[in-house]
């Protein structure tokens, strides 16, 4: 688990860090510079933990309960608990959650259209086995996430 020191800073201070984490974080431009900056920043426990919180607010976001969140996650029920209380006083994690949501339900909703194409050019014929296989690819890529 992360470690944070006993010793207060100044407030000067810790907002000066954090404006300067604010300001890296912003300047990266895109998922592979993401993936380095947080790499290299964070460690696997960091990464693992924030991956989990924001995990956590997805699935509150998609009606989930305590008892399934933790047993999928592995993670307390004070944690959801935790991020529970965050997730529905702030406003952060509600416009992220989101936003991801949203991006879901736009790969979902082209993904539909793309097997319904693939589903009528399939329809026996030369060169549906083709089609078949794009249609297996689809409904990989829809059913593949585990939540």
């Amino acid at each position: 688990m992360s470690q944070v020191s006993k010793r207060l800073l100044a407030p000067k201070v810790s907002n000066r860090i954090f404006e300067i984490f604010l300001k890296s974080i912003s300047k990266l431009k895109d998922k592979d510079e993401i993936v380095e900056f947080l790499e290299d920043f964070l460690s696997t426990t960091e990464r693992v933990m924030l991956s989990k919180r924001l995990s956590i607010a997805f699935l509150l976001a998609n009606g989930y309960d305590y008892r399934t969140i933790t047993t999928i996650l592995k993670v307390s029920k004070g944690t959801v608990w935790s991020v529970a209380m965050s997730y529905n006083l702030g406003g952060g994690y509600k416009r992220q959650v989101s936003k991801i949501m949203r991006d879901e339900e736009i790969k979902l909703f082209l993904l539909d259209i793309a097997d319904m194409i693939s589903k009528i050019g399939g329809v026996g014929g030369k060169g549906s086995t083709g089609w078949r296989s794009v249609n297996r690819n689809i409904k990989k890529k829809k059913y593949d996430k585990p939540f």
